[in-house]
C-alpha cells in the first residue's frame, strides 16, 4: 500500500470511530430519557393512586347535612 492508501485508510477508520461514539453516545442519552420518563410516570400514577385513597376514604366517611347524617 501507498503511503496515501494508508493515510485514507487511517482516516476512514478514525471517522468510523468518531461516528460511532457519536451513536453510542446518542443511544445512552436516549435510554437514559426513556427510563427516566418511566419513573416519572410511575411516581404520577403512585401520586395518583394515593388521591384516589384518599377521596375515596373521605367519600366513606359519609356527609352530614341539617337534618343529620346521610
Amino acid at each position: 500500500m501507498t503511503p496515501h492508501q494508508v493515510l485514507a485508510v487511517a482516516a476512514l477508520g478514525g471517522f468510523a470511530a468518531i461516528v460511532s461514539l457519536l451513536v453510542f453516545a446518542f443511544l445512552a442519552v436516549a435510554v437514559y430519557a426513556a427510563v427516566a420518563r418511566l419513573f416519572e410516570i410511575r411516581e404520577a400514577r403512585r401520586e395518583q393512586h394515593r388521591d384516589l385513597k384518599t377521596c375515596r376514604a373521605i367519600h366513606a366517611l359519609g356527609t352530614f347535612d341539617r337534618q343529620g347524617p346521610k
